[in-house]
């Protein structure tokens, strides 16, 4: 089972609000496969600090669209 216990925000995975999980289940048989942090306002106030952040600075306007998919998906 795969479990994601941070949360990606302004390109690093930082630790929740909460440490509390949310069980992930599986829409074929209700089973758990996974279990993921959970972002509480806290969290959704530093993704938007750090996107402004970015924004502010340029940084997407001069980033090449490979350099903003690895951010923007974490690869």
């Amino acid at each position: 089972m795969t479990t994601y216990d941070r949360l990606f925000i302004g390109g690093s995975w930082v630790e929740p609000g909460d440490p509390e999980l949310l069980d992930i289940t599986s829409p074929h048989d209700r089973s758990v496969i996974g279990r993921a942090a959970q972002a509480q306002p806290v969290d959704v106030h530093r993704a938007v600090a750090a996107a402004r952040a970015f924004f502010e600075a340029g940084v997407w306007r001069s980033s090449s669209d490979d350099h903003c998919h690895r951010h923007r998906f974490g690869g």
